[in-house]
């Protein structure tokens, strides 16, 4: 009851300051250049884990988010840690699901509006998974009342054995965990190359492009099952009212939309496992697709290509942030960290921006500071970043609100 009334006191107070706010507030002027980034530092902190006394989620890669309306916004995890943490990170007692998931209320990068799920259904219980089997989490789709998942299963090498549909039913914006389906393996989706030199595999970003052409766009990689050959980004497409007869997904060719999976040209090389690609609503480049993703897959260094379609021809690519973690000294003392999964996160991009993530991991002991996403942020257009920034100081000091109350909702069951 009382971090009910926390929260209720929290949203009024906020909605009193935005009415405040709204009117007068000069934009600030800004100097950056389209494509400069910076660090996202409230999002960092989001998910910073650390003196976690009550056991829950602490930390996860693989991340994903898709807006599932009623100001809801769902994050996809793949394997994860659930337990407790100390001051340092340290995890206690921690167990690592497969996957995992959460909600976020409203755009903002706020613990009292984060909800996080795991165990069979969503109802937190350890040695379970959210959706029962040994998947990992792809990308996602919000389409009608349902929210269609991409899954897959990974081999010892941690190459695809096959792709899952998991199907989530959705109410009021918030997914009817209880509820979920989950098909057989999908071949339309994940398939071995006749000559054994590769497998398709599709469901690593999506991009929903009904309002442009109608279609739901299906990125994934030829990945090489031979050393040395480049992992190239792959282009599927099917109707958003087809979504889920897979029998109906057609491939990029290279020329045109053909009915092999084994015909799929690439379209961009040396992506990581996953990416996005996502059309820019204004800017210099409105009308435009970037694709956003760590080159080579673990590199450090992460990358952009632009198209004026979502299938291509993509530009060069332009390196645009070195994640500073690359090669440092993982939180337990004896491993080195590394960086992987880059993408971007329009849902929960201001104007004139995107939010991107990538994943930092290492081989031993975790930590709750080393395995967490990390965040920043990449203008694409200058003069909408200065509209938006209009509100910016509002934003600071609902947060200001948010780390006040944090002390009392940090140790809810439910964060």
């Amino acid at each position: 009851m009382k971090r009910k009334m926390i929260q209720k006191t929290l949203s009024v107070v906020s909605a009193l300051l935005m009415l405040f706010l709204s009117v007068g507030t000069a934009p600030v002027a800004l100097a950056e250049a389209p494509f400069a980034c910076r660090q996202a530092d409230d999002w960092n902190d989001l998910f910073d884990r650390r003196n976690q006394y009550i056991r829950g989620w602490l930390a996860a890669d693989g991340i994903y988010t898709v807006a599932t309306g009623a100001d809801k916004t769902v994050f996809l995890f793949s394997d994860t840690l659930v337990g407790r943490s100390d001051k340092n990170g340290k995890t206690q007692d921690a167990w690592m699901p497969n996957h995992t998931a959460a909600v976020l209320k409203g755009t903002l990068p706020l613990r009292s509006g984060m909800t996080f799920y795991y165990g069979s259904e969503g109802k937190r219980q350890d040695g379970y998974n959210l959706f029962g089997g040994r998947y990992w989490l792809f990308d996602g789709v919000s389409i009608g009342d349902t929210l269609y998942i991409l899954a897959f299963e990974p081999s010892d090498q941690m190459k695809p054995l096959c792709v899952r549909l998991v199907c989530v039913p959705v109410k009021h914006g918030e997914p009817q965990w209880a509820r979920y389906t989950v098909s057989d393996s999908i071949p339309e989706l994940c398939a071995p190359s006749a000559d054994g030199r590769y497998i398709y595999a599709f469901g690593q970003g999506i991009t929903d492009c009904t309002g442009e052409d109608g279609y739901v766009y299906i990125y994934g990689f030829r990945d090489p099952l031979v050393s040395g050959e480049s992992r190239d980004l792959i282009v599927s497409r099917i109707k958003a009212e087809d979504f889920g007869d897979f029998s109906r997904l057609t491939y990029w060719d290279g020329d045109s939309w053909c009915g092999e999976i084994g015909q799929s040209a690439g379209v961009a090389e040396n992506v990581g496992c996953e990416m996005s690609v996502t059309r820019l609503p204004s800017g210099p480049d409105a009308g435009k697709y970037i694709l956003v993703y760590m080159y080579a897959t673990m590199s450090g260094r992460l990358a952009r290509q632009l198209a004026d379609t979502p299938y291509g021809p993509f530009s060069d690519p332009v390196f645009f942030y070195d994640a500073p973690e690359h090669g440092q000294k993982a939180a337990n003392g004896t491993d080195t960290l590394y960086t992987y999964n880059a993408k971007a996160h329009p849902a929960l991009s201001p104007a004139g921006e995107l939010l991107v993530s990538y994943n930092v991991n290492s081989s031993g002991e975790q930590y709750t500071t080393d395995y967490h996403p990390r965040f920043l942020y990449l203008t694409y257009d200058e003069e909408a970043k200065k509209t938006q920034n209009k509100t910016s100081f509002l934003f600071r000091l609902r947060a200001f609100f948010e780390k006040a109350v944090d002390f009392f909702l940090r140790f809810s069951p439910s964060h």
